[in-house]
């Protein structure tokens, strides 16, 4: 990560877990960045359908990675930072947020699912965006399953 520093007219580098700062005048080579995979998560402009009656309509890739998208009549967001995940299913997209920082979650919410990610304090935030819509999917499987129960 680098930043740029006003004062010392300088960029400042530092590691995720801010262990080294490289002054610029250190680094004497570079390597061009790799092409980018060509896979469906690299069009962040279109909608993306995770399976029938969920969509996402915007994501977060990294720190954290983050999903608000639509399932069937509700709104979900699905965040994952630090070792956790959480899933929240809601009327609206502000009930689904309000609800994760919330003491009585589903007062706000329709579903609510955590879960524990990796064994290192960043693995969750950098969790691969195939888990994650696995999560979700799996989620809403389970949301639609208790819902179906409810009504019988």
């Amino acid at each position: 990560m680098a930043d740029w520093d006003a004062e010392e007219r300088r960029f400042r580098m530092t590691t995720r877990e801010d262990a080294a700062l490289i002054p610029i005048n250190s680094i004497t080579h570079w390597m061009p960045l790799p092409e980018l995979p060509k896979e469906r998560h690299n069009d962040w402009s279109r909608e993306l359908l995770l399976c029938d009656g969920v969509t996402v309509e915007s994501r977060i890739p990294s720190v954290p990675v983050e999903y608000i998208g639509k399932v069937d009549d509700k709104q979900y967001y699905f965040r994952s930072r630090g070792m956790r995940w959480m899933m929240v299913i809601a009327d609206s997209i502000d009930e689904a947020i309000e609800a994760t920082w919330a003491n009585d979650s589903l007062k706000y919410a329709d579903f609510l699912s955590t879960g524990r990610y990796g064994v290192d304090q960043f693995d969750a935030g950098y969790m691969p965006l195939e888990q994650a819509e696995e999560i979700i999917r799996r989620c809403v499987r389970l949301w639609r399953y208790s819902r179906n129960l409810i009504h019988q």
